[in-house]
């Protein structure tokens, strides 16, 4: 959306304000098998020249190798605390853990 003011045109962003999210987490072909995971996920983060965007700034990355994050949204309607110790037992970290755009 686009705004006009005295001191001319600025876009408004719309949508879910993902700044605060810490970590992120990629699941799937691509990037189990894609060759460098941690690159295709910074991709989530934003970039210096998009300063309005709502994205987060820097985040720490881990795969879902097992592909368990389906089931675990299952999981986590019955027992949440069961599924977010499933979760940090069977998600891996990224070496780069603290990436930043």
């Amino acid at each position: 959306m686009e705004h006009s003011a005295s001191a001319g045109c600025k876009l408004i962003q719309r949508g879910k304000d993902l700044r605060g999210v810490k970590n992120i987490i990629g699941t799937g072909g691509p990037l189990l098998n894609g060759g460098d995971p941690g690159a295709l996920l910074s991709e989530a983060l934003r970039k210096d020249r998009e300063e309005d965007t709502l994205l987060p700034e820097e985040g720490r990355f881990y795969l879902d190798e097992r592909y368990i994050l389906y089931a675990m949204g299952l999981l986590a309607q019955r027992n949440p605390k069961a599924a977010l110790a499933i979760m940090k037992k069977c998600l891996k970290p990224l070496k780069d853990t603290a990436c930043l755009a």
